[in-house]
């Protein structure tokens, strides 16, 4: 997503009064042997005036046992590749997989604490600017059920978004059409993290496609466009443990059609899940 939505003079539903009770904690997903990675979030952290709690990202170089117990997998071939991918025609890493159990983890503080919203954080991003009234109004306008994406992959063009509310600094909320993967930054209320945990199973996909596609979990998306947070575009930790499988891809082509067939049914769930409740909004649909 980007700045892509065009101004409407008034949003598409009125906000509450006053954010939700219960308040919102945030969660800082940091891998510890890389402390330098907490100190680059720092300025995020500071300008957060609620309690922020870090959580111990799952390390798939030191404690793989502990990656593959969070979901019950198991590893097709030792020591990098938990199984071939559901999405893509690569191998599944065991570094994505730690990735997933990370925000499970992230997910299940969260739902054992009082906030009634999470605010799940990697622990790369940076904003560009005091984002704080941003998010207060943002939880005027979401619902029990929903995950709202702060931060996401760019991609060249525009995509077609219908809008939800626009805020009053001129951003906009949205529901996409087209999942916009990343997971560094968003948003979930109690019941989405909890069918999040729930319906996770085994289904080996990157956790950032997992959140972005309602039709994996069943909760509303939406997104914030412009994006309010970003990750920083630090050295990547995953690279090095990704490297082992680098060029590697799935050669058995019977298995490229239900992967295309799979991808194709998730875009069509996504883009219909932007008018769930009102088909009308198709003609308010915007680039």
């Amino acid at each position: 997503m980007s700045s892509t939505v065009r101004p409407r003079p008034r949003p598409a539903v009125e906000p509450d009064p006053a954010p939700r009770e219960g308040g919102i904690r945030a969660y800082v997903i940091h891998l510890e042997r890389v402390p330098e990675r907490w100190e680059s979030v720092s300025a995020v952290r500071a300008a957060l005036p609620c309690e922020v709690e870090q959580v111990p990202a799952v390390d798939a170089r030191s404690e793989p046992q502990h990656v593959l117990a969070a979901r019950g997998q198991v590893l097709g071939r030792p020591p990098h590749e938990v199984g071939p991918s559901l999405l893509r025609s690569r191998p599944f890493a065991l570094v994505e997989e730690a990735c997933f159990a990370s925000h499970l983890r992230a997910l299940e503080r969260f739902l054992a604490s009082d906030a009634s919203w999470g605010l799940i954080l990697e622990d790369d991003v940076v904003a560009r600017r005091e984002i704080w009234a941003e998010l207060a109004e943002i939880l005027r306008y979401v619902a029990d059920g929903d995950v709202v994406k702060l931060e996401g992959i760019r991609h060249r063009g525009r995509r077609w978004a219908v809008v939800e509310a626009r805020l009053s600094s001129g951003a906009a909320l949205v529901r996409s059409l087209r999942a916009s993967t990343g997971a560094a930054a968003y948003i979930v209320s109690r019941s989405a993290a909890r069918r999040l945990v729930e319906r996770a199973g085994t289904i080996r996909v990157p956790f950032d496609d997992y959140l972005a596609n309602p039709a994996w979990h069943g909760c509303r998306v939406l997104h914030v466009s412009p994006w309010l947070l970003w990750q920083s575009g630090a050295p990547s930790t995953m690279r090095e443990l990704r490297r082992p499988l680098r060029g590697a891809r799935e050669r058995r082509w019977w298995l490229r059609v239900p992967r295309a067939a799979r991808r194709f049914r998730l875009r069509i769930a996504t883009a219909a899940s932007a008018f769930v409740g009102r088909p009308g909004r198709i003609v308010r649909a915007a680039w």
